[in-house]
């Protein structure tokens, strides 16, 4: 199990997670029983709906995967889209690649 201390080895959560990832602008990813979502520094879980994956914050955005689609989260727990994509890559220099009915 994994959770995050601060420089005081103070606990970042009460809740232990299977796994967690580093922090990156302001978040880190975590699974819970084969579910994914973001933690931020204060310990506040970023959104009510895990995920099937989830990938790392870059330029205010992560994409998460949710029964075999992509969209994007931001830092407030928004989707993106409305629509859900087939395929996406991570945000870079403020754009992404992303890919929808085979386009």
């Amino acid at each position: 199990k994994y959770n995050f201390i601060d420089a005081q080895c103070n606990m970042l959560s009460n809740q232990w997670f299977d796994d967690a990832w580093s922090f990156n602008d302001g978040f880190a990813a975590i699974k819970l029983n084969n579910q994914y979502n973001f933690i931020d520094t204060q310990g506040n879980i970023l959104s009510n709906q895990w995920f099937d994956w989830v990938d790392s914050f870059n330029d205010g955005f992560a994409k998460v995967k949710l029964n075999d689609k992509w969209n994007f989260i931001d830092k407030k727990g928004n989707m993106l889209f409305n629509q859900w994509l087939d395929d996406a890559w991570s945000f870079n220099d403020d754009f992404a690649r992303v890919r929808s009915n085979y386009k």
